[in-house]
């Protein structure tokens, strides 16, 4: 490229992208904004990189009090994702005061989602709604919804 004058910078557009900038030839990555909403905020950890990921651990944040723990509705559920407060918008649904406990239906391996199919997976699910208007969804791994295993 340095033969021709090119840099990356004239060849790759990043106006749009989420946390990622390039100067001449170096890719500049902004953890804290590569992930998408809700904010994180803290100082990161660790990094780890490989060819289809980018792993991020986050130190707490030392400037703000640390928020009291989640407890979820299902005390003893494994493999899961709590959502709790705030505003959550999944297909159709809109949840305010969001009170939403995806779990893993087989515990037994690693939770297996994909938030860009997620719907296949809930399709495949069920869901029960607790007494105080929260939901619980019970959710297969992707692969074993896509008949991968």
């Amino acid at each position: 490229m340095k033969f021709f004058g090119l840099h990356l910078q004239k060849l790759v557009n990043t106006e749009h992208a989420r946390g990622v900038r390039i100067e001449r030839d170096d890719f500049l990555l902004s953890p804290t904004e590569l992930l998408p909403p809700p904010t994180v905020q803290g100082r990161v950890r660790a990094l780890e990189v490989t060819d289809s990921e980018i792993v991020q651990t986050f130190a707490p944040d030392s400037s703000h009090p640390a928020p009291h723990l989640l407890e979820p509705p299902l005390p003893k559920a494994e493999n899961y994702m709590f959502f709790r407060k705030g505003v959550l918008r999944f297909g159709k649904l809109t949840m305010e005061d969001t009170d939403l406990l995806i779990v893993d239906a087989e515990p037994r391996d690693r939770f297996d989602f994909w938030l860009d199919r997620y719907n296949e997976q809930l399709v495949a699910g069920y869901s029960r709604n607790t007494r105080d208007h929260g939901l619980i969804v019970m959710m297969p791994d992707f692969g074993k919804v896509r008949g991968e295993r």
